[in-house]
């Protein structure tokens, strides 16, 4: 019984990953229904004077082994250290298998106390010592008899069960005899049938028992504990026949306090959850009825992306998407982040910065009376005219493919089944075989009064109703440079509060040279601020109160953008119900193949541990899943040279390692920086800045120079950058750009002619055309 139940209990642990009550505490359950069955077997042999066999030497050992080797597992299963121990990180002490061996050597001991229990009766005597009686120190070991006289005591006794006998040389308790009375004790010979080791069919039987026990164990891991899944499924559909639902709910796992210092957490790598399976089983296809085959929850890139790719391979598909709105009360339509408050509105207003710079520049190039004002009005109803056809254009095509496009928030009853209230009002559920999450993030706030009262997000800049006047930015993430640029282009005055450093994660001498340039245009950087309170003033003002270096001061603004950071909308929808790991940060735990700890349901895009957020990556991973899923593709999502620009003023496009991070991955003695300083054509009439633009190729000696980091500030970088991305997927060396004929005149042709290394000292700045 006790390797069924560590069979079981493995499975369980095995399949679901998660830490559910049976998983976090069944060993504890186990050693706790184990601890008196060992007590009474020391008190019985040991304290009662009984004696002491090799299964209790066994037992005891297999024990303490098994405790430690818990303790141990919990430590590599929970990530977390145990005293002064920290967690290995080997992928072999991660594995199933591994975790569950404690518990199967902790059953085998219980099998060994039982065994002992019933020693004579099964397999002869196994006994190291036998029992002294009476005055008879000297254990026999010749098949000689002999004998001794004892008192029978009601409370204590020195002949025992095994050698008091009422001298009939009949072994055996005698239950009638008076309190005083004497009897008899001898030993039992050493014969065939009374042996001092274990007799051949005791060896058998305890072969058999270990064998057993690990060969469940391994079907266990091997089967997947499909009895417990088959017990769900009859769950669900007893529940599904009389109409109800578990509404029961644990308590979230993660509750962020957002504070304006909180630093975002550095991934430990994205293989979190250790399983190596692509895809998940599928052993629920023909056992079981679901509405969809599979529910995306999300309706941004990603999502949209997964969902038009699954239907193209015949599934049913459904789409949940449903925006919470802002604290000032702003929201959209159909198509995440990225299409209404990211990329989309973000680019087009970076280009109406660009153009006003332009027109600045033009008198250089001979043109009169330039354009000199802007309205912020004209430019917002443009952009989210745009930004409608978008939405319509994605209801359309999702209409038209067939998948089902549902306008609400859905919430995790269990793992196959979804609460979702509509925008009307009305509830619905709807159960799906596989779901998809893609629910994206929002922007933090900080734990500041005011706040969310008086300040906005990119959530609400794309869409504000008057015009942003005097504008502060509070942070320096590459959101807080972006808005800050284009808000500064169209003739804004800005302010960026900058508690440390700038693009936190990018290539630090490449972003110190995007905030110099930033500065040159007027931007004015508070370094080392730290908002404390933002009020408004009589006139409908915000008057922020900040502090730096410990000296508070304050400052009047129209306008207060908070771009400190987002966070994973990864709470309120029920996913400890149905078993998804998060991690502290709040995402999902993820493995490589974009599985979560719940093998049928995969996490994709900003929501991953570990992951990147960009708009592309999402896509790219929504698509490459429907391809696992339903398309018997074995490929996984490459996260290594991703590229992706930055677009301040003058754009910032890298793709790879920063210098910084190529150092600490291959040593400085194998990295080679070559480099240059340019300024581009275009600049030339207008007596642009000649330190701003910069490109650097981050190369690795060890592999003939092989380009593993591609960085550069410029006009354009993005269009730059994608094609170097390229060059770099297919394994580019400095020798393959130097071999490259240049497009002349152009930027990008700054990359074919690089000869200048960092380790040389010699200047970097380029003479000539």
């Amino acid at each position: 019984m006790a390797v069924v139940f560590v069979f079981i209990l493995g499975g369980v642990r095995i399949r679901l990953r998660k830490p559910t009550h049976i998983q976090r505490y069944g060993p504890l359950y186990l050693v706790g229904i184990a601890i008196p069955l060992i007590v009474a077997d020391l008190w019985r042999h040991i304290l009662q004077d009984e004696s002491l066999t090799v299964f209790d030497l066994f037992a005891i050992i297999l024990f303490i082994v098994a405790i430690v080797g818990m303790i141990f597992s919990r430590m590599v299963f929970t990530g977390k250290p145990w005293g002064p121990f920290d967690v290995p990180t080997s992928k072999i002490l991660k594995d199933p298998m591994f975790q569950n061996i404690p518990m199967a050597i902790f059953a085998l001991g219980i099998v060994f106390v039982f065994i002992s229990h019933n020693t004579d009766g099964w397999f002869g005597s196994s006994r190291l010592s036998w029992p002294e009686c009476g005055d008879n120190p000297t254990f026999p070991r010749t098949n000689q008899t002999w004998s001794s006289t004892c008192t029978w005591s009601s409370s204590q006794y020195r002949c025992n069960s095994y050698c008091c006998v009422p001298g009939d040389g009949h072994a055996g308790l005698i239950p009638d005899l008076a309190p005083g009375s004497e009897c008899t004790c001898h030993c039992i010979p050493d014969n065939e049938e009374n042996m001092k080791h274990l007799s051949p069919m005791g060896i058998l039987f305890t072969i058999f028992f270990t064998y057993l026990g690990f060969v469940l164990l391994a079907f266990g891991t091997l089967w997947n504990a499909s009895i417990i899944d088959k017990l769900k499924e009859i769950r669900e559909t007893w529940r599904e026949l009389r109409g109800t639902q578990d509404f029961s709910s644990s308590k979230t796992p993660y509750d962020p306090v957002l504070n304006i210092q909180v630093e975002s957490s550095s991934s430990a790598g994205r293989m979190t959850i250790e399983d190596g399976r692509p895809i998940d089983s599928g052993e629920h296809e023909a056992q079981h009825t679901y509405q969809f085959d599979i529910v995306i929850i999300g309706g941004g890139s990603g999502g949209l992306a997964c969902s038009k790719a699954c239907r193209g391979y015949g599934r049913k598909v459904a789409v949940l998407d449903y925006v919470k709105p802002s604290p000032i009360g702003t929201t959209w339509g159909l198509g995440g982040t990225c299409v209404n408050v990211g990329c989309i509105p973000k680019k087009l207003m970076h280009q109406a910065g660009l153009l006003g710079e332009h027109m600045a520049d033009s008198v250089h190039y001979g043109w009169q009376k330039p354009l000199t004002t802007h309205r912020w009005e004209n430019l917002r109803d443009g952009v989210n005219g745009y930004i409608n056809q978008l939405n319509c254009g994605y209801k359309n095509e999702l209409q038209n493919k067939g998948v089902t496009y549902i306008n609400g928030f859905g919430v995790f009853l269990d793992a196959h089944t979804l609460e979702v209230s509509r925008d009307d009002g009305q509830k619905m559920l709807l159960t799906s075989r596989r779901f998809v999450l893609a629910m994206g993030g929002r922007p933090m706030y900080p734990n500041i009064n005011g706040a969310k009262e008086y300040c906005i997000t990119s959530d609400d800049i794309f869409k504000l109703n008057q015009d942003p006047g005097k504008v502060l930015v509070v942070g320096a993430s590459y959101v807080a440079l972006e808005c800050a640029g284009f808000l500064r282009s169209i003739g804004k005055e800005v302010t960026v509060m900058m508690r440390s450093i700038p693009l936190r994660g990018f290539d630090q001498e490449m972003a110190q040279r995007i905030v110099d340039y930033m500065q040159e245009l007027g931007i004015k950087f508070i370094k080392s601020g730290v908002p404390q309170e933002v009020q408004l003033d009589s006139e409908g003002r915000r008057k922020v109160d900040y502090v730096v270096n410990n000296v508070r001061q304050s400052e009047t603004f129209d306008t207060v953008l908070l771009a400190i950071g987002r966070k994973p909308c990864t709470q309120g929808v029920g996913l400890e119900r149905a078993g998804v790991r998060l991690s502290t940060s709040g995402k999902v735990l993820v493995n490589k193949w974009d599985r979560t700890s719940v093998p049928h349901i995969y996490a994709i895009g900003d929501i991953q541990e570990g992951g990147l957020e960009l708009t592309p990556v999402a896509i790219q991973a929504g698509r490459m899943l429907a391809d696992r899923l339903y398309g018997g593709s074995n490929v996984a999502m490459d996260y290594i040279n991703v590229p992706t620009t930055v677009f301040t003023p003058v754009e910032y496009g890298c793709c790879g390692y920063s210098e910084d991070d190529a150092i600490k991955h291959y040593g400085e003695e194998n990295i080679e920086v070559y480099h240059s300083q340019f300024v581009p054509l275009e600049w030339k009439l207008a007596n642009r800045s000649e330190s701003t633009c910069y490109l650097k190729l981050v190369c690795n000696a060890r592999e003939d120079m092989k380009i593993v980091g591609f960085h550069v500030v410029c006009p354009n970088a993005g269009e730059i950058t994608q094609g170097v991305a390229v060059a770099m997927k297919m394994g580019a060396k400095k020798s393959t750009f130097d071999s490259t004929v240049g497009i002349h005149p152009t930027i990008a042709e700054e990359m074919t002619t690089l000869s200048i290394t960092k380790r040389s000292a010699a200047p970097a700045t380029k003479e000539g055309c």
